[in-house]
């Protein structure tokens, strides 16, 4: 994995983690089993997501498979419009 695709998956993981804890009324993004699989695979590449406003996700939380104990408004506007869109664009979960 480069730091460019692991940057991708900390926003996905991030976005799913969001509508995940805090929207669940809306649909999931990914699967509980691909959201492990992305947190080991950003584990084990050992890049620490170099996104400013996504740097709250760390070592810990990888290897725990769980943002859970972020609350709403750790998380970016930008990255809250982004897996409301996300989650209203999933037609098969």
């Amino acid at each position: 994995m480069d730091k460019e695709s692991a940057d991708a998956n900390y926003t996905l993981i991030a976005a799913a983690s969001y509508i995940y804890y805090r929207k669940p009324e809306l649909t999931p993004i990914i699967s509980d089993g691909i959201f492990d699989f992305i947190c080991k695979s950003l584990l084990e590449s050992g890049f620490a997501c170099s996104i400013e406003d996504l740097s709250f996700i760390n070592a810990d939380d990888l290897a725990a498979g769980s943002l859970y104990k972020y609350k709403s408004d750790t998380y970016p506007d930008w990255l809250k419009a982004h897996a409301i869109k996300l989650s209203s664009e999933v037609k098969c979960y």
